[in-house]
């Protein structure tokens, strides 16, 4: 595309009045709602936004490198001239005028060419500044998963992704994200990924191993150092375990003959100290048990199991599942519908201390 605005026209800094890039909205009190808007105040902006639109119908239509390079090679300058400090990675002694950048990159462009599995194009855009987003760690990893090939997660890393950073508030590291390909698994924990790595919402990898990966999984993470003793992050294992779908009673047998607490919450999570990082609480996850979860999904032998086992039938629940009631689990049982445990759950609380 010819270049057909004045590249020295453009602002190279924030500082400048003239500086028109896409803002960030950060809305409610609570959950501090993102929101990016492509409003503009000059025709210097409006303009970049209509380029936004033609470079996304460029990457939307799979070009070569060359096409790709071709595009942006109008809008490059000196890197001495930007203002701005150099991106991490540069093919050459020129980087995209930064006002420029801020227009094409604030959509995730390096996420839209990722999920058409064009790396090489995802090399091109971070050799000139566009930023490595998370989704873009994210995406390699479902595509490791679904082909069984780590190449996109050595992607990955080679380009400075730390293995053991989360995604997002409530998305395990890399790790938690190809549980159930063993593979992928081992090549992790041979790259460093930590089995207690966790979240900013206060989910870890044990947490997610125990709900989806196998029982030889499970073993091998408590093996490179899992931690799931009471007082752990991922104390609330017997919990999770409780969430499968397959094997709930064998790997919840399991976890508990290596010192899982039955009666662990859910979830850890300090409330206060998430609302003051800016990540909202899940209100789904916290003040239950194995117990609890149990209940919720009606599953007469597991709520058996667990009583054998030693679950306390008197531990309340409140959260969203009881619109933030207290409940205890006769209450908890018949709110859920599952009137079949109500005389088995009040038989346990009366034997209590029988």
């Amino acid at each position: 595309m010819a270049n057909t605005l004045d590249l020295s026209a453009i602002p190279s800094s924030p500082t400048s009045p003239d500086w028109d890039v896409p803002k960030v909205e950060m809305r409610g009190r609570r959950h501090n709602i993102v929101r990016i808007t492509t409003q503009t105040t000059t025709e210097i902006g409006a303009a970049l936004k209509d380029l936004l639109s033609q470079f996304r119908e460029l990457l939307k239509s799979g070009p070569s490198v060359e096409e790709l390079q071709e595009f942006l090679r109008p809008w490059k300058m000196p890197a001495s001239q930007t203002q701005i400090d150099p991106p991490q990675a540069q093919s050459d002694s020129t980087q995209i005028q930064p006002m420029v950048l801020k227009w094409l990159d604030h959509l995730g462009a390096t996420v839209d060419v990722a999920r058409l599995e064009r790396f090489d194009l995802v090399a091109v855009l971070l050799d000139n500044g566009f930023e490595f987003h998370p989704d873009l760690a994210q995406c390699a990893a479902q595509i490791a998963l679904r082909t069984g090939d780590p190449a996109t997660l050595e992607f990955a890393l080679d380009r400075g992704w730390d293995i053991n950073q989360s995604f997002r508030s409530r998305r395990e590291p890399i790790l938690g994200s190809v549980i159930t390909n063993e593979a992928l698994v081992e090549w992790c924990l041979s790259h460093g990924a930590d089995p207690n790595g966790t979240c900013f919402g206060g989910y870890t990898v044990m947490q997610h191993a125990a709900v989806y990966a196998s029982l030889d999984t499970i073993k091998r993470l408590l093996q490179a150092g899992g931690n799931i003793s009471p007082g752990s992050k991922a104390a609330g294992v017997a919990a999770h375990a409780a969430m499968r779908e397959t094997d709930r009673i064998p790997i919840i047998e399991y976890l508990l003959s290596v010192g899982a607490d039955i009666n662990a919450q859910y979830l850890i999570q300090d409330e206060n100290e998430e609302e003051e990082k800016g990540h909202c609480c899940d209100h789904f996850g916290k003040n239950k048990t194995a117990l609890h979860v149990a209940i919720r999904k009606g599953d007469r032998e597991l709520v058996e199991f667990l009583l054998e086992r030693g679950a306390d039938p008197t531990i309340k629940t409140k959260n969203m599942s009881t619109r933030f009631r207290w409940m205890d689990v006769v209450e908890f049982a018949e709110h859920e519908g599952h009137l079949h445990l109500v005389g088995l759950l009040q038989e346990a609380i009366n034997s209590v201390g029988e």
